[in-house]
């Protein structure tokens, strides 16, 4: 992350990447919370420490849409990264 509390998300030579700017911002108010039971599925697998690949093969779907959903959780909640997705769930009493 840099000073500017900005992190790039992918590398520039995988082709599948998801890369893009994630900053630290505040929660959407109209989407906060509002996670779908697949993106509850995914946090919760998150926050056991599981990567994409794990997630993926643990739900049946593919790394790239775990990734999506991963995105998603992250500018519903307004967190930087996987760990301040874990730390919220934690938090809201989401997993144990």
């Amino acid at each position: 992350m840099s000073s500017a509390g900005v992190e790039v998300v992918g590398r520039d030579d995988d082709p599948n990447r998801l890369g893009r700017a994630v900053a630290a911002r505040p929660p959407r108010p109209d989407r906060v919370a509002v996670l779908s039971a697949r993106e509850h599925q995914v946090t919760a697998l998150i926050s056991e420490g599981c990567t994409n690949a794990e997630i993926g093969r643990r739900l049946f779907i593919s790394a790239r849409t775990v990734g999506v959903h991963v995105g998603h959780i992250l500018d519903k909640l307004g967190v930087a990264n996987r760990a301040g997705i874990a730390a919220r769930a934690v938090r809201e009493g989401w997993v144990d």
